[in-house]
């Protein structure tokens, strides 16, 4: 099995685009990224991730049938169909990523490593080899954008995209560099019927000057897809630390903070230790502070998580499972984690009215974490009746819009806060 480098490869999809055989047929560019392979190296060494990458590119090239692949770069993979059009490619795409749900076995092991596709097509003669290498490697990027075994086909409109991701993560950088424009809000934790206050969840805010108000479901997922996720969640600790130290330097009595840890956060071993030590020096005790993760960030490597959210609670951390049931609702994750609540996932709110099945599944999500003696805590709650039926299926304490929306720390205080 030949692999080619970067530039022979290119050289020959520009030949194979430029021939009177390939006229007006379609061509299509593939480029494949392997997940988890840089975790594999860290983790069981260099020998180990080599062969995996042998291994897969073995695999692509029985897949391809003699089509000619190039080794891009560490975990990066290109080859290209011709006679391929967008319908052609899709369906291929899907193949190859079913094919990498078999694992790969390598030192005695069975290993499934993660894969995205992305795809670029053009007409022969109307793009050249570089551009479609660099529109597969911009849709490739949005497809690991999706997580695991996704595949995404370019438009230009990805590409616009693409360019706006790119504005988006020098800003942010430089926001976080210089820690202006970043704020935290507190959303309440609320009883359901009481209205006591159970806890607040620290939600980070952006306002870049260039841009204005940039949604947190835009900026969170560039900084997970870049390095920014750590300095970003660095940033919002010592942003929370401080208020708690300013709340109580004003006599209120300090409610536990929600901070959301990502897969990158958890995959750090020393982050509980190094939690701890910003914590400490803040004067603040650990059981202040409740981490929250979900089943996404989990599923990368479950055993990994569980040891470091392990170490979190002998440190006396609180955890909580956040958005359970919307990724993968596996049931292991609550055996192996060591959690102290759960929170439920607003989509099965919505569903509340839905001929009776949202209510079903909500009393079965409670019965369940009951048996577990797992608080929980039901998120998206926007309505009086979603919140007088949650209280009449059992359940104790909710946050969303229906008590309040994320509010600057100074609200919170005068609405929330109660004074020793």
């Amino acid at each position: 099995m030949g692999l080619l480098d970067h530039g022979d490869f290119q050289s020959e999809l520009s030949a194979a685009l430029g021939t009177p055989q390939s006229a007006g047929a379609p061509f299509a560019v593939f480029t494949i990224r392997l997940r988890r392979v840089r975790r594999i190296r860290l983790a069981l060494g260099d020998a180990v991730a080599d062969s995996l990458l042998l291994e897969a590119a073995f695999r692509l090239s029985t897949l391809i049938a003699g089509t000619s692949m190039a080794h891009l770069e560490g975990e990066l993979f290109c080859f290209y169909r011709t006679q391929s059009g967008e319908d052609e490619a899709r369906q291929f795409a899907r193949e190859l990523l079913a094919a990498f749900h078999t694992p790969l076995h390598t030192h005695g092991m069975d290993v499934v490593i993660g894969i995205n596709v992305g795809v670029s097509i053009a007409q022969a003669g109307m793009n050249g080899a570089q551009a479609l290498m660099r529109q597969s490697r911009c849709a490739l990027d949005r497809a690991a954008a999706g997580g695991e075994y996704s595949m995404e086909i370019y438009t230009p409109r990805l590409q616009a995209s693409a360019a706006r991701r790119l504005t988006l993560e020098i800003a942010l950088r430089q926001a976080i560099e210089s820690n202006i424009g970043l704020s935290v809000h507190y959303q309440p934790k609320v009883g359901l019927t009481s209205r006591k206050l159970y806890g607040v969840e620290a939600l980070c805010r952006w306002n870049c000057p260039p841009l204005g108000a940039v949604p947190a479901d835009e900026f969170i997922p560039v900084a997970e897809e870049s390095d920014l996720i750590e300095m970003l969640g660095w940033r919002v600790l010592d942003q929370v630390c401080q208020q708690l130290l300013g709340w109580g330097a004003s006599g209120f009595v300090l409610p536990c903070v929600s901070i959301n840890l990502s897969a990158r956060q958890l995959s750090n071993s020393d982050l509980p230790s190094k939690i701890l030590q910003c914590t400490s020096r803040h004067g603040l005790v650990p059981s202040l502070f409740e981490f929250e993760v979900t089943e996404s960030a989990i599923v990368e490597d479950i055993n990994v998580a569980a040891t470091t959210l392990a170490r979190f609670r002998s440190l006396g951390f609180r955890i909580a499972l956040d958005d359970f049931g919307a990724a993968h609702s596996n049931l292991h994750y609550l055996r192996k984690l060591p959690l102290d609540s759960l929170k439920i996932d607003k989509q099965f709110v919505d569903d509340l009215s839905a001929e009776g099945k949202g209510e079903a599944l909500c009393r079965a999500m409670f019965l369940m974490a009951d048996m577990l003696k797992l608080p929980v805590i039901v998120e998206g709650i926007e309505t009086e009746a979603q919140c007088a039926t949650l209280s009449r299926l059992g359940f104790e304490w909710g946050q969303g819009y229906y008590f309040s929306a994320p509010l600057p720390s100074e609200a919170l205080a005068q609405r929330w806060l109660t004074r020793r």
